[in-house]
């Protein structure tokens, strides 16, 4: 893959807010503070757009409606292949086939997917990095887009597969005599 640095003014301890707007300097909440705003910095080219439609069982084009709706930040100019993007047939060419690089492709933006799945998913919309509860508001209008409202759908169906894998899982454990 391609590595791509971006630099940017510090984020100064003494200026770290919590969740309910309160000064902090703890490590969690710092953290939080310097991946909130790694997540601002990302952008994303068609190459994360078509593994996502992939996983996701979607047109590439509903993928990229939803995820500039959802306020993705793509490299410009998106699909002209220059030497920061790719076009469509470098995307079927390289892109990977394996369904779990695939996804691990996707999340490169799953920041910006986790709101969609805070009612059904609360623990995936944790994982996924979305720390900023607010943000979540915002975007609840944008549901009524029918590219967002078919990723919302395919994610909730991608993320209640994976449920089912693991409390399978567990419970054959658990049967086995593990707790």
């Amino acid at each position: 893959g391609r590595v791509h640095v971006a630099a940017a003014e510090p984020i100064l301890s003494s200026n770290v807010v919590d969740d309910k707007g309160i000064k902090s300097q703890s490590p969690s909440n710092i953290v939080r503070a310097i991946q909130s705003h790694q997540m601002c910095q990302i952008f994303i080219s068609s190459y994360h757009v078509e593994a996502a439609s992939r996983v996701l069982g979607l047109e590439h084009e509903t993928v990229r409606c939803a995820v500039k709706e959802l306020g993705g930040k793509f490299w410009k100019p998106y699909d002209a292949g220059t030497q920061f993007s790719f076009n469509r047939h470098q995307c079927r060419q390289s892109i990977p086939s394996n369904r779990n690089e695939l996804l691990t492709v996707m999340l490169h933006f799953g920041h910006l997917l986790a709101p969609l799945v805070q009612e059904t998913h609360p623990s995936w919309c944790e994982w996924l990095g979305c720390t900023l509860t607010n943000k979540v508001a915002a975007i609840q209008h944008a549901t009524s887009l029918e590219e967002v409202e078919a990723v919302k759908s395919a994610l909730q169906r991608l993320f209640s597969a994976s449920d089912d894998i693991v409390d399978a899982v567990l419970k054959t454990i658990k049967a086995r005599g593990f707790d």
